[in-house]
């Protein structure tokens, strides 16, 4: 690989959330990824790292890059700190319960997909916050994306990794 910098962005995390309670975990997950220098272990200006407090925020952070990955606090049934990794087919096929935002995961995803096309690949690393309201104690969150970070961490490069390899018709 190359270290000169691309003109755009080719990869784009975005950490969507709040900074209240278990939706802070996609924002947090993001900041740490920051602050321990993810980006530094790809090219120069291969990968962007945003945060949004609305997923209507995610069409213009797509735009121009080929990998749209989302972190996002995911209700589910796992323990809290589960990892998930969702292409929009698999989204689709079985939509994570509702999200606390006007349009949950999945519908974001495919409305991404269907405007983008096929130059465009999106993808959403979940993490499992629990399935019933205050079924985590807010104070935990941070303690929780911490001891989930190098997982994360190791995924999302691999992913990332096989993506910047094959391009985005091989992952899907």
């Amino acid at each position: 690989m190359s270290n000169e910098p691309a003109t755009t962005p080719l990869v784009r995390i975005a950490g969507v959330g709040s900074p209240h309670g278990p939706d802070a975990a996609g924002w947090l997950a993001v900041q740490r990824l920051q602050e321990t220098g993810f980006a530094a272990r790809f090219p120069a200006g291969t990968l962007a790292l945003a945060v949004c407090d609305t997923p209507a925020q995610l069409p213009a952070l797509a735009a121009g890059a080929g990998l749209l990955v989302v972190i996002d606090a995911l209700a589910s049934d796992a323990a809290p700190g589960t990892l998930y990794c969702l292409s929009v087919a698999d989204l689709a096929r079985d939509p994570p319960p509702a999200s606390s935002h006007a349009l949950g995961p999945a519908q974001l995803l495919e409305l991404i997909a269907a405007l983008e096309g096929d130059r465009l690949h999106a993808v959403l690393f979940g993490i499992g916050v629990g399935n019933a309201p205050g079924a985590m104690d807010p104070r935990s969150v941070p303690d929780l994306v911490d001891s989930i970070l190098e997982p994360l961490a190791a995924a999302l490069g691999d992913y990332i990794q096989r993506f910047l390899a094959a391009g985005p018709r091989e992952l899907r």
